[in-house]
């Protein structure tokens, strides 16, 4: 039978759901289930009574032949509430029969298989992606759901599966993007500005912040407001970048031993995520030194400070000398706020595992921090974690995905979005540390890039491990990153074609950031905007590259 669209209204059944996952995590949280603490070993798809399948690229198609829906769970190690459904509604009996007689059931680590995460389109974690036999989408959602009200959708879609009907429908798709054949200049030299305006026409007057549902410190949309002298810094744009990191302080905030939380639930920065990410704290860290910067206060020194104290002391692993990638969530623990209280407590775990996606970044925040905080421990640190990846990719040639401490192996094949990092890490780190050695592995590192993702077709890199997925933000993102070094490698003209491709190609995302602004949701996106407006100041700020311009 074919699919059809759902008779039953599909936006009403999303919103059903979207309901149910809300209350449902309202209801664990009252229940004390918050309270529980999970080791970083404690996997929930390890000894599932769930049948899981480990996922792999072609597996789904692979698996096709059971001609049954799937089931796909994002999760990660560090994510709380992830464990929370592993320990709460996967061990049911009920949960599991249900799932092992009628679905294929795959596992995804969100960190290790980062690309999956971007082709199903995933936002947050847990994240659930209903296929439909074809492996077409059916639903999908983020979020946590008890066990019954995880057997009602379960039942729900296997029912319209079997009916042929449609529940992702068209809403579905990304928002399309078309490149333009020519660069229009004067669209270009105005990127920066709208972007600007649109982010500071979207703060929350009430509450701070970007948007009106969940709330979260964005370093890189921050900086780059923050960015330039005073007088090209917009109206408005210190008093909002500032009042933001202000209730970010006092919210999402560690006061006892530093650093911040991913994000809060609420509007009003309420119903904190307790994970901390190194490179999220090391953005948040420069953030908060170039505000004092701009506009001196006090708490804005000492948050950076403590924040920088405990990137270097909990989250970096002095034996094999590099910054880790995250630390898990407790919120039992984070509720003590003394010292002496947390003394008697079990500190949340450190995941042991070092990821390509998050060390490059959390390097290139701290080079920038040695110019407001030019300590020679803190440099040590720096260098070291530098070397951690240089020694991989001068040994291999290529980049992992990520690195285990136990077992001291690396592991996965890098991305497009890890060379793209890495490449603007070793650049940075040869201007910032005045070495030509770190200089050429940026040029290695992006070579090694174009080799291997560089789209003949379109003329911009992708990743084939994406599918078919049209992500045009993501591909903006590692595009203008790469452009960014190539600028800066490029004495010989050797990458200017290239270069030009990457601007031009994406230089109408404009009609993408407006509708993004008008959906006003998942302001994380704003943080892929960033690289390439900034790759368009050099290249404005550079030759004439008038071949490409009318």
């Amino acid at each position: 039978m074919p699919r059809t669209e759902a008779a039953f209204p599909w936006r009403t059944w999303r919103s059903v759901v979207a309901r149910v996952v809300l209350c449902a995590a309202r209801a664990i949280a009252a229940a004390g289930l918050l309270m529980l603490s999970m080791g970083a070993g404690a996997w929930e798809h390890e000894g599932s009574k769930v049948e899981f399948s480990e996922y792999r690229e072609g597996i789904i198609e692979a698996l096709r032949e059971k001609n049954r829906p799937y089931f796909l769970l994002f999760s990660a190690e560090w994510c709380h509430w992830c464990h929370e459904f592993g320990d709460n509604t996967l061990t049911d009996d009920r949960v599991a029969e249900y799932l092992n007689a009628n679905y294929t059931s795959i596992f995804i680590d969100a960190d290790v298989h980062s690309a999956a995460y971007l082709k199903y389109r995933a936002t947050g974690l847990p994240f659930t992606v209903f296929l439909n036999p074809d492996t077409s989408p059916h639903f999908r959602y983020s979020g946590t759901l008890y066990a019954y009200d995880f057997l009602t959708v379960l039942k729900q879609v296997n029912m319209n599966v079997a009916q042929g009907i449609s529940v992702e429908g068209s809403d579905a798709r990304e928002l399309a993007y078309e490149p333009p054949a020519q660069l229009v200049r004067a669209e270009l030299e105005n990127a920066g500005g709208k972007f600007r305006d649109g982010i500071l026409e979207s703060f929350d007057p009430l509450a701070h912040g970007l948007g009106k549902g969940e709330k979260a410190l964005y370093p890189r949309t921050f900086l780059f407001l923050l960015s330039g002298n005073g007088s090209d810094i917009r109206p408005g744009a210190i008093t909002s970048v500032h009042r933001a990191v202000d209730r970010a302080i006092e919210r999402i905030y560690d006061p006892v031993e530093g650093g911040f939380f991913r994000f809060a639930e609420t509007r009003d920065w309420k119903v904190p995520h307790y994970e901390k990410m190194a490179d999220l704290n090391a953005g948040a860290v420069l953030l908060l030194y170039r505000l004092n910067e701009v506009s001196p206060t006090p708490t804005l020194v000492e948050a950076a400070d403590k924040t920088l104290d405990y990137l270097r002391t909990t989250l970096y692993d002095r034996k094999i000398g590099v910054f880790l990638s995250f630390q898990e969530a407790n919120t039992r623990y984070y509720a003590l706020n003394s010292p002496q209280q947390r003394s008697t407590a079990k500190t949340p775990s450190v995941i042991e595992k070092v990821f390509t996606d998050r060390l490059a970044p959390t390097i290139t925040y701290l080079l920038e921090v040695l110019d407001y905080r030019p300590d020679a421990e803190l440099k040590k640190q720096i260098v070291s974690s530098v070397e951690f990846i240089a020694r991989e990719i001068e040994a291999q040639g290529a980049l992992k995905r990520y690195y285990t401490v136990d077992t001291a192996q690396w592991s996965g094949n890098g991305t497009l979005q890890d060379y793209a990092l890495v490449a603007r890490m070793f650049m940075d780190a040869s201007l910032r540390l005045k070495s030509s050695r770190y200089r050429d592995l940026a040029r290695l590192t992006a070579d090694k890039a174009i080799a291997e993702f560089y789209d003949k077709s379109i003329g911009v890199l992708t990743d084939p491990s994406l599918g078919d997925t049209d992500d045009a933000e993501f591909l903006m993102e590692v595009n203008g990153l790469l452009a960014g070094t190539l600028m800066e490698l490029n004495q010989d003209g050797a990458y200017s074609a290239l270069v030009d491709a990457i601007v031009r190609y994406f230089s109408a995302t404009s009609e993408i950031f407006e509708e993004r602004l008008w959906e006003g949701e998942n302001w994380e996106f704003t943080e892929r905007y960033v690289p390439y407006l900034r790759a368009v100041d050099r290249y404005l700020g550079g030759p004439k590259l008038a071949a490409q311009q009318q």
